[in-house]
Formats: structure tokens, sequence, C-alpha cells
């Protein structure tokens, strides 16, 4: 069923295979850095996998001709950028909040799913605290997503403080976060309780259904 398949991520699969075959180091951090650059837009994610499929191309065809990627194109990485999300169209903001909802799902019902079964032995009465919204929806959610597009739309500049300078700002969060997290004792407090398993099946069925959307999203894109 096409519900079940999404051709997102079955592209993404076939770019790794792609990028596997590239051997020079230069050309395929050249390649990540156009590619998070262009990823940091609000691009269609599936025309964003067809422009990296059309970048690993050209990278494989520089290897065979014993070129840097950078000569391939014959011109700045970060022109050649701009020109391609010029000419890509219209974004779609919408689509990359959905993923971003989706991806947070599904890490929190996997932690949510293991923690009942396997660190606190299927108790009869549960909860989600305070702190673990905090963490999915603040850290996972908005701090992760934050961080990606800062350190893409500065992933083709000069400067290596300024390309390194998100990723400082993410782990002085996650350490501020976890010390407020310790101190304030939000970790004993609950903004949801019920009986366990009902709430590790709603938490699930959500996100499996979620899924299932994302996937017939996907499946309409030509």
């Amino acid at each position: 069923m096409t519900i079940l398949k999404n051709k997102l991520k079955i592209l993404e699969q076939e770019n790794q295979e792609t990028l596997a075959k590239i051997t020079s180091i230069e050309n395929k951090e050249e390649l990540s850095n156009m590619f998070r650059y262009v990823s940091s837009f609000s691009l269609p994610l599936y025309q964003t996998q067809i422009i990296y499929k059309d970048l690993l191309g050209m990278t494989l065809e520089a290897q065979k001709q014993s070129l840097s990627l950078r000569e391939k194109l014959g011109i700045e990485p970060l022109a050649f950028c701009d020109d391609i999300i010029e000419s890509a169209g219209t974004g779609v903001k919408y689509e990359h909040l959905f993923k971003a909802v989706i991806d947070t799902m599904h890490s929190f019902a996997i932690y949510y799913t293991f923690a009942y079964f396997f660190f606190y032995s299927m108790p009869a009465k549960w909860g989600v605290s305070v702190a673990e919204i905090i963490l999915f929806v603040l850290w996972c959610g908005i701090m992760n997503r934050l961080t990606k597009f800062w350190a893409g739309r500065n992933a083709l500049k000069s400067g290596a403080l300024r390309r390194r300078a998100p990723y400082i700002l993410f782990v002085a969060v996650t350490i501020i976060l976890f010390f407020f997290i310790r101190k304030s004792g939000v970790g004993q407090i609950y903004a949801i309780t019920g009986t366990g398993w009902i709430l590790v099946l709603i938490v699930d069925t959500i996100t499996i259904l979620s899924t299932l959307a994302w996937n017939l999203h996907i499946s309409r894109i030509e």
C-alpha cells in the first residue's frame, strides 16, 4: 500500500548509498555543506533530496575526472546553491513543521514505550512529566531544528567559529536544561496522569497515525 511506503525515505537511502561511492574527503565535506545550506531553506523536502541527488551525480563525475567539486561547479558553491534555491520556486514551511513534529513524536514514543516496559516495570499509574515535555518539545523539537537551521545557513560561510557557533550554543542550552531539570524538580511534576498501558497505547497510536498521514502526504508528491 502507498500509505505504508515513504518515497522520501527511499530516496534518502539511495542518496546515502551514492554518497558511499565518493572517496574524496574534500568533496564529501563540500557536498555536505552545500546540502546543509540548501536544506536550511523551506523547499519541499522531496525536492531537496532531488537536488542532493543531482549534486551527488556531479560529485561522482568530478571524481571520475579527477576534479574537485568546486572545480566541477565552475563557480563558488554558495552562488551555485543560491541559483538553485532561486529557481526552485515557492517554499513549504508547513511541511518542515510537520516533519519536525513527526520526528519529535517518534523520539518520544520510542522513549516513552521503552521506559514504561523496561525502566519502570509497567506501573499501573503513570504519566507525562513536565521535564519530559521540556526535553522533547523544547530540546528535541525546537532547539534541534533551530540549530540545524542556523548551522545550515552558515555552512558555506567563511570562519570556523561562525560555522561552529550553532553547535556551541546547542551544547550550552543542553547543559542549562540539564541543571534546570535536576534542580527544579520538574521531573516529579506530572502534566498528564493516567493508567500506564492506556497512556502508552495512546502515544503509540497517535504516532503511528501521524506517520501514516505523513507517508500519504509524501506519496502525493509528483
